[in-house]
């Protein structure tokens, strides 16, 4: 059966976001039978980069090495690497931040994408990745790691993780109040464990207590 035509704007990466924004922690399962082919291009082209396909990520187009470098720093103005949202805690626990460009929309606050890393999904091209988070667009987007121990310690740094993300919202101009997680293989069952226990505080230990950990939005 065919789906809707990507080259719709209303079907774009963006604008799916954007349903799951307004959606009060909407859980969208089966990865992207609720989203339709919005979500399942962007599960292709994550496929791909995983799969080292640094030259055909994104419609296949490719660039040399200085070209790549320039698109880089044009669109991405401001990358935090390795940032720790517990103070003095596990090497696993940071976070990379990826902010949309120094323009005019940087004035507003941005919405946010919260990736909970899993390893064997994630991509070790650089170019890849960065295509990756291209495509998200006008939102931030958070990788964030963790340690690798059994539940329940897993989503309690994911929440510590998410209340660095909003006690810092001011200072990156994050939108607090559009805060959407994505998890992929088994990351996707903390994402949705995130969006079940939202406003529940009971897993909620360790630095910026006074910050929410509830999400608007899953995408697993």
């Amino acid at each position: 059966m065919n789906g809707p035509d990507m080259s719709n704007e209303r079907h774009s990466f963006p604008n799916i976001l954007k349903a799951c924004i307004h959606s009060p922690c909407a859980i969208f399962g089966s990865f992207g039978k609720s989203l339709g082919r919005g979500y399942s291009r962007m599960r292709a082209l994550f496929d791909r980069a995983a799969q080292n396909s640094d030259q055909e990520c994104l419609d296949g187009e490719t660039s040399d090495s200085s070209n790549q470098e320039e698109t880089e720093q044009e669109d991405f103005n401001e990358e935090n690497h390795n940032i720790q949202y517990v103070k003095h805690g596990h090497h696993r626990q940071t976070l990379d931040l990826y902010l949309p460009p120094l323009n005019g929309r940087r004035s507003e606050l941005t919405p946010v994408v919260i990736y909970i890393r899993y390893d064997i999904c994630m991509p070790d091209n650089p170019g890849a990745l960065r295509d990756f988070v291209q495509s998200v667009g006008e939102y931030a987007l958070a990788f964030v790691d963790y340690r690798d121990d059994d539940l329940p310690a897993a989503v309690y740094d994911c929440k510590a993780a998410i209340r660095w993300l909003r006690a810092h919202a001011a200072h990156y101009k994050l939108d607090p109040d559009c805060f959407i997680v994505w998890g992929k293989c088994d990351a996707g069952l903390l994402a949705a464990i995130l969006g079940t226990t939202a406003h529940l505080r009971v897993f909620d230990v360790g630095d910026h207590l006074n910050a929410s950990s509830a999400v608007q939005g899953v995408m697993a």
